[in-house]
């Protein structure tokens, strides 16, 4: 279970993400852990595609948005390799 003051500070970097322009993801928030959060209102502030089950599936939503925001396509992210930055 989370506690207030972790829920508090989990909000406020949800926020500082979104008004800054970053997709943000929450990952494994289910029963009580997701009701406490729901609580502080990040249903709001989040899209609900961005309450995931677990990290594959934030992997995989995060992976769409560098596609679809950075120019880059499917193809040529799989030929990058450790030295590539981006």
């Amino acid at each position: 279970m989370l506690g207030v003051t972790a829920c508090l500070a989990i909000e406020n970097t949800v926020k500082d993400g979104v008004h800054r322009g970053l997709q943000v993801f929450i990952v494994s928030a289910a029963g009580k852990v997701k009701q406490r959060l729901e609580r502080f209102d990040l249903s709001q502030i989040l899209p609900p595609n961005h309450l995931l089950a677990n990290r594959t599936e934030a992997l995989q939503q995060a992976l769409f948005f560098v596609i679809k925001y950075s120019g880059y396509t499917s193809s040529n992210i799989l030929a990058l390799d450790d030295s590539t930055i981006l």
